[in-house]
């Protein structure tokens, strides 16, 4: 049997964690139940049934806006969100020969779906909106423009990580529509 270490005063010596790892316990903890809550989130709005064939930057990007949201990451979940549009969606142009197009971004590619009427004005209008609010995390924005978090914040009345889980949540939301879009 193993003898237990003792200190000059008899007593058992207790190993402590180190302090990265004790920090990292407790906030796994703390927020379990609120992560329980966005993946059940997750899992209901998943398409039931359906696979994805994609290039792996593609899946890689479809992924890690699932896990982001789970782990409360709202900006990343929705940069990635709109990333896999565009992913997709430049996809679908070079296939049909729009390869300028495609390569022009994504308001760009937008614009182009929205004249040709390949993809439903709400989806796009989604897409749009998504877009803008994903553009002051993605290009530095000036002082008091309408889509910066701050503003967006004061003209809804309320807080910016509310704020930023609606978004991210419709993100997601719009990332599985963009998924089953029957792109022809």
């Amino acid at each position: 049997m193993a003898r237990i270490p003792r200190d000059l005063f008899g007593q058992p010596i207790r190993n402590r964690k180190p302090r990265l790892q004790a920090t990292l316990e407790r906030y796994d903890r703390e927020t379990l139940p609120d992560r329980i809550v966005r993946a059940q989130r997750v899992h209901a709005m998943f398409p039931k049934g359906r696979s994805f064939i994609m290039p792996f930057e593609t899946a890689y990007v479809f992924e890690e806006a699932r896990m982001t949201f789970v782990h409360g990451l709202f900006v990343s979940t929705i940069l990635l969100a709109v990333a896999f549009a565009e992913h997709r969606l430049a996809d679908f142009l070079t296939s049909k020969g729009r390869g300028k197009d495609a390569r022009a971004g994504l308001k760009a590619i937008c614009a182009t779906l929205r004249h040709e009427g390949v993809v439903h004005e709400v989806v796009l209008g989604k897409l749009d909106r998504l877009r803008e609010i994903r553009n002051p995390f993605v290009h530095v924005k000036e002082h008091g423009h309408k889509h910066l978090l701050s503003r967006r914040m004061v003209a809804h009345r309320i807080a910016p990580e509310e704020l930023l889980r609606q978004d991210a949540e419709e993100a997601l939301s719009l990332m599985y529509q963009v998924a089953l879009y029957p792109l022809r």
